[in-house]
């Protein structure tokens, strides 16, 4: 090929297209509109049926664009094809006008490319096309282009100046597809692994980094891309994959309240959702007691949970809050704990107080930085602790001391009563505040007269426990 005049003839072809744009010469450009691609050629013709048989397309277009304008040839001319989305693997119908019709394709996209002739009378030589070798002026051809990269134009451009070669409408053309997708763009979450898996069989693969396997692991974000080629089918597809962080979430080191405290626990993050171990789903949850508490923290479908345990100190004391003293007695209040420091109403610091008299006395206890108060109202009462026992008593049933009975009893609560006989064998117990002994033994036999032993275990109103013994005559 002369290149020079090659050079110089595009210059003449350039200065006549801008001639032709400007008197906008009808008819110049031709388009057919499919709905995967569109055709664009020089001019307009109908189709002609092949001459040759055996170089005919099917089915027949109704019409053709073709590289030349009219009936002359322009060096330069041209048919393309524009696809709406990039393709690998085409076959393209072609139309020879003349036996001695050349044209040179071109493929965008930066693949590399391989052409063969699928069908029809025809020559080709690298991308070069024809001449044609089938009988007759008029024939067809069917041209197979693939591509190790997406193309989305393919132009045949006029290097003789012959009449040219035409291509037909939209029946002219096949997108040689294979059945292949990767999905939707997608979102993962940190430390996710997406597994794209395009196995086919009879098929070979080639991924963005040039792997061959028919599966590809996704471990950080990015564009993945894979061409498969299947029985001289060949498409790609492509997927972004991007990476969403997790919500970064801290309910704190766990800890330990004071009774009576609470604690809110914040897990506020942007556009997040929530959800803790009730259920319920605010961004703060309030701790009243004591417990392991736990949130779920949602943000772009990437979940982050935290865990704190709540523990709450007991109350280290608990006194009374309302005592009555006895004249004359002596009441120990008594706070003693563990690892507790004390402090009274009246500054001592001893773990007890001796109360005298009435009044109101109060106590803090500090344990583990925790501190309870407990007030004490003391009252006094005149308090007379009384038992006597008679020491003798006659059962006969005449209406008069015929039970053993306490004689005098007051600010008693509480009385065991044991009676023996001389050999110290026990005849009776009671834990009634009467006793209410009839003179018969447990098993409602008459006792003999004589002397019997007695004790008395009680307790009174102060909750003082002390004992009283004695001997007893019958006399029925």
């Amino acid at each position: 090929m002369n290149h020079k005049k090659l050079h110089v003839e595009s210059k003449i072809l350039l200065i006549t297209i801008l001639l032709l744009c400007i008197f906008n010469l009808p008819g110049y450009t031709q388009q057919f509109v499919c709905p995967d691609f569109t055709i664009t050629g020089t001019s307009y013709s109908p189709y002609y049926l092949s001459q040759d048989p055996s170089c005919t397309i099917t089915p027949l277009p109704a019409g053709s664009v073709l590289w030349n304008q009219q009936l002359t040839g322009i060096i330069n001319g041209f048919v393309k094809h524009t696809f709406n989305s990039p393709q690998t693997n085409v076959s393209i119908w072609y139309t020879f006008v003349n036996v001695n019709d050349t044209g040179r394709i071109n493929v965008n996209g930066a693949g590399i490319i391989s052409l063969s002739v699928a069908s029809g009378c025809t020559n080709l030589s690298g991308n070069i096309l024809g001449p044609y070798t089938g009988s007759g002026n008029w024939g067809d051809v069917l041209v197979n282009i693939q591509s190790t990269l997406p193309f989305t134009e393919v132009t045949l451009i006029n290097i003789t100046n012959n009449t040219g070669i035409g291509s037909g409408d939209c029946n002219s053309v096949s997108t040689n597809l294979c059945n292949i997708q990767l999905g939707n763009d997608t979102n993962l979450c940190q430390g996710d692994t997406l597994v794209l898996n395009a196995t086919t069989p009879n098929a070979t693969y080639l991924w963005q980094d040039g792997s061959t396997n028919p599966t590809f692991n996704v471990t950080q974000q990015g564009t993945y891309w894979l061409q498969l080629t299947s029985n001289n089918c060949s498409s790609p597809d492509t997927i972004n994959v991007n990476y969403n962080q997790f919500p970064i979430i801290n309910l704190d080191n766990d800890t330990t309240l004071c009774q009576g405290e609470t604690v809110v626990l914040n897990a506020t993050t942007p556009n997040a959702t929530y959800l803790w171990q009730d259920n319920s789903t605010s961004p703060t949850y309030n701790v009243t007691q004591q417990g392991t508490y736990w949130v779920e923290v949602t943000v772009n479908n990437c979940s982050s949970p935290d865990t704190i345990n709540v523990n709450y100190n007991q109350s280290p004391i608990n006194l009374d809050n309302e005592i009555t003293l006895c004249q004359d007695d002596t009441l120990v209040l008594n706070a003693t704990t563990p690892s507790a420091t004390y402090l009274w109403q009246d500054g001592s610091t001893n773990p007890t107080f001796n109360v005298t008299q009435q009044g109101t006395y109060w106590i803090e206890v500090t344990v583990n930085n925790c501190t309870t108060t407990n007030i004490i109202l003391i009252s006094e009462k005149t308090c007379e602790i009384t038992l006597e026992i008679p020491n003798v008593f006659t059962p006969n049933k005449d209406g008069n001391n015929d039970l053993f009975i306490p004689i005098k009893r007051k600010g008693i609560i509480s009385i065991n009563t044991k009676i023996y006989n001389r050999w110290g064998q026990l005849v009776f117990t009671s834990d009634l505040l009467e006793i209410g002994w009839d003179g018969r033994t447990s098993a409602g036999l008459p006792v003999p007269d004589g002397t019997y032993f007695w004790t008395v275990h009680y307790t009174d109103i102060n909750g003082k426990e002390d004992d009283l013994s004695g001997y007893l005559t019958i006399f029925k």
